[in-house]
């Protein structure tokens, strides 16, 4: 577990609720896509890799994701993952009887969390100026700390 103190979110949902519904879940989609890239690209380089094609780690893919039951009309959601016929991702990440795990997933999303927040806010800032009326000075985030005080 960890804390980040976010300054601005108040004002950038005030924001975001005054647009549509339709554009607000594609400011935030496009946002968490911006967003969620670098940390692809580091889940992607951190998969195993095995002779042959085709390869595990060249088939990490970034894409918006369904609504899922609970989500209000202004949730927008993507997923980083792999096609169905790269199944196997789940037991390389988590082992099995038989094979030891080699997590790639969870330390790629952990290392790049702050780096993705401050993207995905910087992004919808940007889109919310671009659109007029919203001044707001965008700062590099801030790193969480790690329970024992430490960052992460």
């Amino acid at each position: 577990m960890f804390s980040m103190r976010v300054e601005g979110g108040d004002e950038l949902a005030r924001e975001l609720n005054k647009l549509s519904v339709r554009l607000d879940r594609r400011l935030l989609t496009e946002a968490l896509m911006e967003g969620g890239e670098p940390m692809r690209r580091l889940i992607a380089s951190g998969a195993p890799r095995e002779p042959g094609a085709p390869d595990l780690a060249d088939n990490i893919n970034l894409a918006p994701v369904r609504k899922q039951e609970g989500d209000s009309e202004r949730t927008a959601n993507v997923g980083i993952g792999v096609p169905k016929r790269f199944f196997y991702d789940w037991f390389q990440e988590f082992s099995t009887v038989r094979m030891q795990g080699k997590p790639f997933y969870r330390p790629g999303f952990d290392e790049k969390v702050p780096e993705t927040l401050g993207i995905i806010g910087q992004a919808l800032w940007r889109d919310l100026a671009g659109r007029g009326g919203v001044v707001r000075t965008v700062s590099a985030p801030a790193r969480p700390f790690a329970p024992s005080g430490g960052f992460l």
